[in-house]
């Protein structure tokens, strides 16, 4: 793919994911997994296999002795220098992994004075999203396309989104179900109950902004890396993106 300092980013996503896979093979599904040790930096409970997943990227960092920020889910920022930063999601989609869904991720993103490259990994199939210049599944190159599914996240009527597929799916990891976008399989990602974290979408965002798909808000706006609490849309195209947007405001979500 790229040389370099993002080639470095490549080897060190990909260790990092194979840290992570080894880390929490044997918890999936299990009572010990699921067993809740702690309240997170995000104020949500830290089940087991997540403080696994997370001690084993930053025993990496160490190990390494990468010069880098970590910011994460359960441990908040863990700083080891300011060479590079990754926003990292250690285990996206717990639930699913507690119960052993077949269908969640590890989800990280590096940037210097901007993002660089992202990785999301799906941990029960081993699948690999990744993005420098273009985006790939499995090292070949991906698009979005107009397909019948579509992903969403509502505590509202789902009825207003019919208008765009009534083809609707939650499988309950995003940074995966936002790759899905990337390559095609869905043709857009919605999310409007203003509980967005930056940590779930900063990779995924990436990837699907180099195939060639937009993600925003719900105004239209890109997404700061501050950002917190915030509803989205992502979409195969702009077209759609305009489309859901304005279903969304007609409705007033």
């Amino acid at each position: 793919m790229s040389s370099g300092v993002k080639m470095n980013f490549e080897k060190i996503a990909e260790e990092i994911g194979k840290e992570v896979e080894e880390s929490v093979k044997s918890l999936i599904n299990t009572e010990k997994g699921r067993k809740v040790i702690k309240i997170g930096a995000d104020g949500t409970p830290t089940k087991y296999i997540d403080f696994v997943a997370e001690k084993s990227i930053i025993e990496y960092i160490d190990t390494n002795d990468l010069q880098c920020e970590l910011i994460s889910e359960e441990i908040g920022v863990y700083r080891r220098g300011r060479e590079f930063k990754i926003i990292a999601d250690p285990i996206d989609g717990t639930n699913n992994a507690c119960y052993g869904i077949p269908f969640f991720s590890v989800s990280l993103a590096f940037y210097r004075e901007k993002q660089e490259f992202a990785f999301v990994k799906n941990l029960a199939n081993g699948d690999i999203f990744k993005a420098d210049k273009h985006a790939y599944l499995n090292n070949k190159r991906i698009k979005p396309y107009n397909s019948e599914i579509i992903s969403l996240y509502t505590f509202s009527d789902i009825t207003p989104f019919l208008e765009v597929s009534r083809k609707i799916r939650n499988f309950g990891s995003q940074a995966l179900e936002l790759c899905f976008v990337a390559c095609g399989k869905s043709k857009a990602f919605i999310d409007v109950r203003n509980r967005g974290r930056i940590i779930d979408i900063a990779a995924a965002k990436y990837i699907i902004e180099k195939a060639g798909g937009v993600l925003t808000d719900l105004e239209g706006r890109d997404i700061s890396i501050e950002a917190k609490n915030f509803s989205f849309v992502a979409s195969c195209s702009m077209e759609i993106q305009r489309k859901i947007i304005n279903i969304i405001k007609s409705k007033k979500y």
